[in-house]
């Protein structure tokens, strides 16, 4: 059903990690046939500045566009979840959480691209709550802006330790 990627997984979990030495910012992507959305999504991480060491961790839902060979041949620093079929979104995404290993997790959909210092600015917000943050980022075409939200869901994924969500 799904076999991960053990010869990227020690490569460098993240550029800015292998400097540190800990995980920030552990960030799941779930995708299914979005070889070209994919890749943007990558490269604004990991070509701009995050402002702390993080992690990407990616379940592919067997994709047929080459999109989980893309990203072992572009982005080695990438754990990746080579599953065989198309899993769905949720379970896609819990399987990533389930190897994270950063003090937060940030659920990233595949068409999202980053602006710098994105995750340093959601960790700021989630350190500022001391518990556990849920934020959206709101792009909406010059420049991006964090929005922290208070919900159940924000009060529920409370109880998630030792890590701490960010979505």
């Amino acid at each position: 059903m799904l076999a991960l990627d053990e010869s990227k997984k020690s490569s460098n979990e993240s550029r800015a990690a292998a400097q540190v030495g800990t995980v920030a910012v552990s960030v799941c992507i779930a995708n299914w046939n979005c070889i070209d959305l994919l890749r943007r999504c990558l490269q604004s991480l990991y070509d701009l500045p995050q402002g702390l060491p993080f992690e990407v961790i990616i379940a592919d839902n067997g994709s047929t566009d080459g999109a989980a060979d893309m990203v072992a041949n572009e982005f080695p620093d990438v754990r990746l979840i080579r599953n065989t079929e198309n899993l769905g979104f949720s379970r896609a995404n819990n399987q990533a959480a389930a190897l994270a290993t950063g003090a937060y997790f940030f659920f990233l959909n595949n068409d999202t691209e980053l602006e710098p210092y994105t995750l340093l600015r959601l960790v700021d917000i989630a350190d500022a709550w001391r518990l556990c943050c849920i934020a959206s980022v709101c792009c909406a075409g010059r420049g991006c802006s964090v929005r922290p939200t208070t919900s159940t869901a924000a009060i529920l994924s409370t109880n998630m330790a030792p890590a701490q969500l960010m979505c």
